[in-house]
């Protein structure tokens, strides 16, 4: 499935291609050639459907069985986009530095979240400019998969001697299918207001990159653990925030960790504010605590955190498995589980 101009696409040559050509090969010209076409026949933008997958969940909900009910052609259509493997979103945008081309990817190009659908798991962005990233979905998939996933096209297109397809012999290939949406007055107002709320959440929300002068290579050499070593500045910098700021910390806060050596296993939470944690903080806040004494202490919270992360990893974690356990059992059983606990 391919969007450009909030116009949705199929391309029908990549239906027939076997898993292993799709996965040793970028792109045969034919292939190219539709996206061209595409491009180019991309002038005008279209109502902005996909926005409405960016909106509150309730909203969408009801807004999802209005559009798939009000044609045959609309619930096809999204058959298809849940059906293809990913989305190839392509958009009329050029960002320059990173940090432009990230905020792109996460909000959309400065028209906003139009050419997306965001329940898609995964989601390949290409700018005009040729910049490219990935948007994800996490209900259905987690970061490591993911990461896999991006690791595995970054280095296939840096292998020398990746395929970058063949000549084809084709004449004449396959025109891409455009495909169209029904919408009705109650939808066009649902796009209006979901683009509206997409506009107002964009704005709530900060982003900013900080580069060191050193990466994990250098933290492996001192003997420390990058995670533990980025979780800890991580907190410290936090505290210092609240600290300027006159405000206590409130509520908890957790890092993933992934439980994929089971069956069916995605993530645990690894409960990262610990005793020791607190204690490295707070050293460093003070004027009377040594260096060693402030070494000593990160030294013992990142352990502890490494300790952590390899348990819930081993899923003996504490929050997970009793979600599993509460969501498999009678009701009249849950009421009694939570009972005990309590």
């Amino acid at each position: 499935m391919l969007l450009r101009m909030d116009a949705y696409s199929a391309l029908p040559s990549w239906r027939r291609k076997s898993v292993v050509t799709a996965i040793h090969t970028l792109a045969s010209p034919v292939e190219i050639s539709q996206i061209e076409h595409i491009v180019s026949a991309s002038k005008t933008q279209l109502s902005a459907v996909g926005a409405l997958t960016a909106a509150n969940r309730d909203l969408w909900a009801s807004d999802y069985v209005h559009l798939r009910s009000l044609s045959p052609s609309n619930a096809e259509l999204i058959d298809t986009i849940h059906s293809a493997a990913f989305v190839l979103c392509l958009d009329p945008a050029t960002p320059g530095d990173f940090l432009t081309t990230s905020r792109f990817l996460w909000h959309g190009a400065p028209n906003g979240l139009r050419n997306r659908w965001v329940d898609k798991p995964i989601q390949m962005i290409v700018f005009d400019s040729a910049r490219a990233g990935l948007m994800g979905e996490h209900s259905i998939m987690d970061g490591t998969p993911t990461l896999k996933f991006a690791d595995g096209i970054c280095a296939a297109l840096a292998n020398p001697k990746f395929d970058h397809g063949s000549p084809s012999h084709s004449t004449s290939p396959p025109t891409p299918v455009e495909l169209q949406w029904t919408l009705d007055e109650t939808l066009k107002q649902s796009v209006a207001r979901a683009e509206r709320d997409a506009t107002a959440l964009v704005e709530t929300q900060a982003m900013n990159i900080v580069k060191t002068g050193y990466g994990k290579s250098a933290i492996k050499k001192a003997r420390v653990s990058p995670d533990a070593w980025a979780q800890l500045l991580v907190q410290l910098a936090y505290a210092r925030v609240l600290r300027a700021k006159g405000e206590k910390r409130q509520g908890g806060t957790y890092e993933s960790a992934t439980t994929r050596r089971f069956f069916k296993g995605r993530t645990e939470v690894i409960r990262v504010v610990t005793s020791e944690t607190d204690a490295f903080v707070q050293a460093m806040m003070a004027d009377d605590v040594s260096t060693e004494e402030k070494k000593a202490l990160f030294e013992k919270a990142a352990k502890v955190h490494v300790a952590n992360a390899q348990a819930a990893g081993r899923g003996e974690g504490v929050d997970r498995h009793l979600s599993g356990e509460l969501f498999n059992v009678p009701l009249a059983v849950l009421w009694l589980t939570v009972i005990v606990i309590v």
